[in-house]
């Protein structure tokens, strides 16, 4: 919230009304975010040095904190106060001080610390418990959101990979494929050559041109296959299915 103010808490000074347990969680907040100068004060002084003490702050007695409000740029009250602890009247005065600079306000007491109609003051920023709840509200809205973008790129680069991974698969099949079909080719070439010893060189060359035309016609729609498998997610599966229905596993073996 203060960072909607405020470039950076590091330019900010604080003041805690209230040294109870939502005061030091209050008091961890800000020193984490490197809070230039923190003030706190309670009602039981030693209770206020103490926590000042563990935070490298400064205590100050409860019933002077109205002067602090001149030196610090966010008030944040949880006090236990049957009333409200800082009015109107009061920050007048307080903000014709400062001069236009802004004060920023949070009240996470219950009941409320802070009196609603300082908000009609100028350079006075005020929020309480259900301000805080709806900054929550949007502050996980907006996550959930930013998780679904990230879910998207995911998704993206998940699948950019798969076909990555699978056409490493693609391209070794398909030349196993063409491997296997010329290596059948040449064993039945020279198998029916050898029994037609009359052919000529021509001929030769012509019953070979035959048998690479017939086999690159029965791989054409196989090979097809194998390259639109390795644009599917379960590319790989179907890829190592063909491959084992070619029987090439075993000359990959060997080949290793």
């Amino acid at each position: 919230l203060a960072s909607q103010i405020f470039e950076a808490l590091s330019d900010c000074g604080a003041l805690l009304l209230g040294a109870g347990e939502m005061g030091e969680l209050t008091a961890q907040y800000l020193v984490d975010g490197d809070i230039r100068q923190l003030w706190v004060a309670n009602r039981t002084y030693e209770r206020a040095e103490e926590l000042a003490r563990r935070f490298s702050g400064q205590a100050t007695p409860f019933d002077d904190f109205p002067e602090r409000l001149t030196e610090v740029d966010i008030v944040i009250s949880s006090t236990s106060a049957p009333g409200f602890v800082i009015l109107p009247d009061m920050l007048r005065e307080t903000m014709r001080q400062r001069r236009g600079r802004p004060l920023f306000l949070i009240d996470i007491a219950v009941p409320r610390d802070i009196d609603p109609e300082v908000r009609n003051i100028d350079n006075v920023f005020l929020f309480d418990i259900d301000d805080l709840e709806q900054v929550v509200d949007a502050n996980r809205q907006d996550r959930e959101q930013e998780i679904l973008k990230v879910q998207v790129l995911i998704d993206e680069e998940l699948g950019d990979f798969l076909h990555w991974f699978n056409a490493l698969g693609a391209g070794p099949l398909i030349r196993d494929l063409r491997g296997r079909a010329d290596a059948l080719r040449q064993v039945e070439l020279d198998r029916w050559t050898g029994k037609m010893e009359h052919l000529s060189e021509e001929d030769r060359k012509l019953v070979e041109s035959v048998l690479r035309g017939y086999a690159n016609k029965l791989l054409h729609a196989p090979l097809v296959q194998v390259r639109e498998f390795a644009n599917a997610e379960d590319g790989y599966i179907r890829l190592d299915t063909v491959r084992r229905l070619f029987d090439l596993g075993a000359d990959e073996e060997e080949e290793k």
